[in-house]
């Protein structure tokens, strides 16, 4: 550690961003595996299962089929669709 706070807010800040890249590839990973849920993959993580799912989103993976099927029932049911 430095006696320079400015020089110790520029170390922490990479630690930080190389722990925020890291957590990101991790999720990804995770995210990944058949059958995995995002309010699972949220739990180990800090963050929401609302960002996950976004995140997930973001990055190319979509729904479990099954979710998406069920959530489309529901759409048709409340609209009359």
């Amino acid at each position: 550690m430095t006696d320079d706070p400015i020089a110790a807010v520029a170390s922490a800040t990479k630690r930080y961003n190389k722990a925020r890249e890291d957590l990101e590839a991790a999720l990804l990973a995770a995210l990944s595996q058949p059958g995995a849920k995002p309010t699972k993959v949220a739990a180990a993580s800090p963050w929401t299962p609302a960002y996950v799912r976004a995140f997930a989103r973001k990055h190319g993976i979509g729904p479990d089929p099954a979710y998406a099927q069920r959530n489309a029932t529901r759409k048709d049911a409340t609209t009359g669709d």
